[in-house]
């Protein structure tokens, strides 16, 4: 009996330490992390500068949806350099902040009941994709239910 769990011991102790290299082997040099982090920043610029063609709520847009990739692809970027269930959260909830802030600016060029419908939808998708984050919608942001 003590030698069947000293071999379990011993399997998730190897295990572990596999995964360990495994995620050690999977994180970036600083070199990698500067050069992407510049790439992000180049990126976005090049997003930003193809909205100055637009006007109005399509410029708007154009401008916050760039935001919005950008920052996701900060906090990728970091869930890859520093690996950890928190970086992966962050990253979780920017994506769902992204998106969400894109629809509100879609909604915006829409009036009346098309718009609050607009909007119910765009706080709906948030939720779902993040369900967590209710709470920072507030009470009088939340979608109300049918």
């Amino acid at each position: 009996m003590t030698l069947v769990i000293r071999n379990m011991k011993a399997t998730s102790i190897a295990i572990g330490l596999g995964f360990s290299v495994c995620a050690i082997g999977q994180t970036m040099s600083n070199e990698e992390y500067k050069s992407a982090r510049d790439g992000i920043a180049a990126e976005y610029k090049s997003a930003r500068a193809s909205c100055r063609t637009l006007s109005g709520n399509a410029r708007n847009a154009c401008v916050g949806e760039a935001g919005g990739k950008q920052k996701v692809a900060y906090a990728a970027l970091e869930a890859k350099y520093k690996p950890s269930s928190e970086a992966n959260y962050k990253a979780r909830v920017a994506e769902a902040e992204a998106a969400y802030a894109a629809a509100r600016k879609n909604c915006d060029a829409k009036d009346g009941d098309a718009m609050g419908t607009c909007l119910n939808d765009a706080k709906a998708g948030a939720v779902a994709a993040n369900p967590v984050e209710l709470g920072r919608l507030g009470p009088s942001r939340r979608p109300q239910s049918p």
